[in-house]
């Protein structure tokens, strides 16, 4: 056992002296011819790699340069797309300009690789994106430092944007954010506080706007529309009790696009309307015009009103009704004329009564009738004894038992 434990010892011994002699060899070497001595003992391509993974870019595209007929693209292209990666993370980490990383890129060009070429690109596009990103943050920091709330937060955003992992612009987000939204919410409750209810509203909208979807907002704007709806509807009952009925039509209108059920708003208004109508037509003693058949002073005051209240249902209503009101009764009349065959005074009162309602089409009808209707007087046609017609006349009145003729509307002459 001792004599197999000293060979093994003694061969360990001698394995450790030629390791000594090629190591102490290889110095010399290195020292003595350089290191093209050592790249006949070491792959090429496993060189390139080595400068690559040990940081040295520069050195490794001037080796590249320099051995290009020993190293295949399709290997320099791997390699130095490895560099480029591991620069893009030193310039993420802030060990890197990227105008180091725009240089090397440019200098890549020199390896006549297409798709290394478009990693470059794509590298770079990031790089720009990213520089923008910053420029953004610094702006975005001094509109934080100036209070300007809104374009800090606009700022913010374009830098998580253009860098998404930008952490630093995402906590200063969410800080801008709470500060912009407080600020907005006690502005609006100074507004609330005087019953400014549009204008709290308005601020609590911009700050939605910008801040984003938030229910503590959206809780508020909510609380203050129903107390606005609530404020409008109660001062506009109140003015109509007091009879000013055209203030509260004007205050609902005014506020109309403020309100949050418009359909409310205007049945309302339509109400408040119909009273006033009703009110106006009242103080024209309206009831005893019709009562005392005084048509032209009723569509007269009718006129009048529906002028200022154009929109009122009620006016409309009742111009409707005393137009039919007003038709049954000239008709009546119209027709006791006809009946004793008096024409001439039937179609008069048509006449007058077209003047007073000229589209009403009953009358018009009933016109249209009388007229058909109306005596032809014989000495409005003939003015002469030696006419021959008027001879005609004259002696089938002459030979007339009863010295009369009836004409085929049944009129005596």
């Amino acid at each position: 056992m001792t004599d197999e434990i000293n060979n093994t010892v003694s061969k360990s011994a001698s394995k450790i002296k030629c390791l000594t002699v090629i190591v102490v060899s290889l110095i010399f070497m290195v020292s003595l011819y350089g290191c093209s001595v050592v790249d006949s003992l070491f792959n090429k391509t496993s060189r390139l790699e080595s400068l690559v993974e040990s940081g040295k870019y520069e050195e490794a595209l001037s080796y590249y340069k320099e051995n290009r007929g020993d190293i295949s693209k399709a290997d320099a292209t791997t390699y130095f797309e490895l560099a480029l990666d591991k620069m893009y993370q030193e310039y993420l980490s802030g060990q890197c300009e990227a105008e180091t990383i725009m240089s090397y890129v440019t200098d890549l060009e020199k390896v006549d690789s297409d798709s290394l070429n478009t990693y470059g690109k794509s590298i770079l596009a990031d790089v720009d994106k990213i520089e923008a990103s910053r420029d953004s943050f610094e702006k975005a920091e001094a509109a934080f430092e100036d209070e300007d709330y809104a374009k800090a937060i606009s700022m913010y955003e374009q830098v998580i944007k253009d860098d998404p992992h930008y952490e630093e612009a995402q906590n200063k987000l969410t800080e801008c954010r709470e500060a912009y939204k407080e600020i907005k919410i006690d502005e609006a409750e100074v507004y609330a506080s005087k019953n400014d209810y549009i204008n709290a509203i308005s601020s609590l909208n911009d700050a939605l706007a910008v801040v984003g979807n938030d229910n503590e907002l959206k809780e508020l704007i909510e609380s203050y529309q129903t107390s606005f709806d609530d404020l409008t509807y109660v001062n506009a009952a109140s003015l109509a009790n007091e009879g000013n009925y055209d203030d509260a039509i004007e205050l609902l209108s005014d506020n109309r696009n403020y309100l949050s059920d418009t359909d409310k708003c205007d049945e309302t208004i339509a109400g408040y309307m119909d009273i006033a109508a009703q009110e106006m037509l009242s103080s024209y003693n309206f009831t005893d015009l019709i009562t005392n058949n005084q048509y032209q002073e009723a569509f007269e005051a009718i006129e009048t009103v529906q002028s200022k209240y154009s929109e009122s249902a009620l006016i409309a209503e009742t111009y409707e009704e005393t137009s039919n009101e007003f038709v049954e009764y000239e008709l009546a009349i119209i027709d006791s004329f006809i009946e004793t065959s008096d024409y001439e005074s039937a179609l008069a009162e048509c006449v007058n009564a077209l003047n007073i309602l000229p589209n009403a089409s009953d009358l018009v009808d009933k016109k249209d009738y009388v007229e058909e209707r109306q005596p032809i007087p014989l000495t409005d046609k003939f003015t002469s004894a030696t006419t021959t017609d008027y001879d005609v006349i004259t002696t089938l009145i002459s030979n007339s038992s009863s010295g009369t003729i009836t004409d085929l509307f049944g009129n005596t002459y």
